[in-house]
């Protein structure tokens, strides 16, 4: 019987589990429900599979266990913040006409503050602006960019939206990779909560 519910792979399944507790993060259910649903099918061996049959063992998962999840995500955050710190390729998609423009985006080593730098000026439809971690009110991706800004069309299933308390201001960025998109998307969400976390007060 537990063979069939878990399925043929259920004790392989069980050794890469996907619930995490991290004690750094209030929110540590919703960053493993994140994980779940936005690292899937990723070469860290994130599989929909995995997700769905570990998710009911959280509570008996050893010490061990847990701390390899947690070491696994901040390993994802870690490699995310070394790219973020020397620069990385991105498009940034104009939400009425759906034109791409390459620019670098880029964090301070605090990762508090983010930079949009246009790779070449002279295409560019503005020059380099700057943004507190802390003014993004709200991450989003796939469905919810479709229903934010439907000019997009079918290029909004490969982007990731930034909605920031800047006059209202909204950024969004496409990319060709959906590996490369959900890893932007879940360590920007964690280290938007981190900076809620290290907010004096």
């Amino acid at each position: 019987m537990t063979g069939e519910l878990l399925g043929s792979g259920g004790a392989a399944e069980a050794a890469y589990p996907m619930q995490s507790t991290q004690p750094n993060f209030p929110a540590a259910g919703q960053e493993t429900k994140m994980l779940k649903e936005n690292m899937g099918g990723s070469p860290e061996g994130m599989g929909p599979n995995s997700a769905r049959s570990t998710g009911s063992m959280g509570s008996t998962m050893s010490a061990e266990e847990k701390e390899r999840e947690k070491a696994r995500l901040q390993r994802l955050v870690k490699d995310f913040a070394k790219e973020a710190v020397t620069g990385i390729a991105v498009n940034l998609v104009n939400a009425e006409t759906a034109r791409k423009s390459p620019h670098f985006f880029q964090m301070d080593r605090y990762l508090t503050v983010f930079s949009l730098k246009p790779k070449d000026g002279s295409t560019a439809e503005s020059s380099v602006q700057d943004f507190n971690v802390k003014d993004l009110t709200s991450i989003y991706k796939g469905a919810e960019v479709s229903m934010k800004a439907p000019s997009l069309g079918s290029v909004a299933a490969s982007c990731v939206g930034l909605d920031t308390n800047r006059a209202d201001r909204r950024l969004f960025f496409h990319f060709d990779d959906n590996y490369e998109r959900d890893k932007f998307y879940t360590c920007l969400k964690i280290l938007r909560m981190s900076v809620d976390i290290n907010r004096p007060g």
